[in-house]
């Protein structure tokens, strides 16, 4: 399109340029237009370059997880604000029955059904399985039950806890019993040094009496407390 109307605009100069000489007469030359060969095809233009994605923040490193609180260790048995005592109640011997009979006896340990030997050891001290040496210096908790058989109600029986032989009032009990059977219960509190022996012993002002034979009816738990 671009080469046809150069060619015109070439033809029209030549007229006027013919005119301008006087030529009265002319005779218009003819012109072959020869189509040029098509240009080589422009390159195509680069792509533009992308833009680099947008730089992505970097992450903050994770914050240092606190070690774990250190869990509080264990304190030792709370102190009893009222006594002292640093308690931990560890039953350390269970006795199911208990036997005796006369005048006066020390009370047998029989029939037990959990024994700690860290704690006591049970000898015979003038009968069969009479005497505890309690070994673990510290607090115990003696708890008794026993059925007396054979009493008159006239007499007077006592039960003792002794402390290596001796009635120091630990437990100190009295009684003039209304019938022929009558049932004992009491709890009594205990130091041991570590080498202290003690036993339960029982007599009469009158004549002997006896311990019932049903051991459903006796019983001696023995508990380590602790120490102050």
């Amino acid at each position: 399109m671009e080469n046809s109307k150069a060619s015109a605009l070439a033809i029209v100069a030549l007229l006027v340029g013919a005119a301008g000489l006087g030529i009265g007469s002319f005779s218009a030359i003819q012109f072959q237009i020869v189509e040029g060969l098509p240009g080589a095809d422009g390159e195509d233009g680069t792509d533009g370059i992308d833009g680099t994605d947008g730089i992505v923040g970097i992450n903050g490193t994770d914050g240092i997880d606190g070690t774990d609180g250190i869990d509080g260790i264990n304190g030792t048995d709370g102190i009893d604000g009222t006594d002292g005592i640093v308690h931990s109640d560890l039953i350390v011997g269970i006795w199911e029955g208990l036997s005796g009979s006369g005048v006066n006896y020390n009370i047998s340990f029989d029939d037990i059904i959990l024994s700690n030997i860290s704690y006591f050891e049970l000898t015979d001290g003038g009968g069969t399985n009479t005497t505890l040496q309690l070994i673990k210096a510290g607090w115990y908790r003696f708890t008794v039950k026993c059925l007396w058989d054979g009493l008159i109600s006239s007499d007077f029986y006592n039960l003792y806890m002794m402390k290596n032989g001796l009635a120091d009032g630990i437990i100190d009990m009295v009684f003039n019993p209304p019938t022929v059977l009558y049932m004992i219960t009491t709890t009594a509190y205990v130091y041991s040094d570590g080498d202290d022996i003690f036993n339960l012993y029982s007599y009469s002002l009158g004549d002997s009496f006896t311990i019932y034979s049903d051991d459903t009816y006796n019983q001696f738990v023995l508990e380590y407390l602790g120490v102050i």
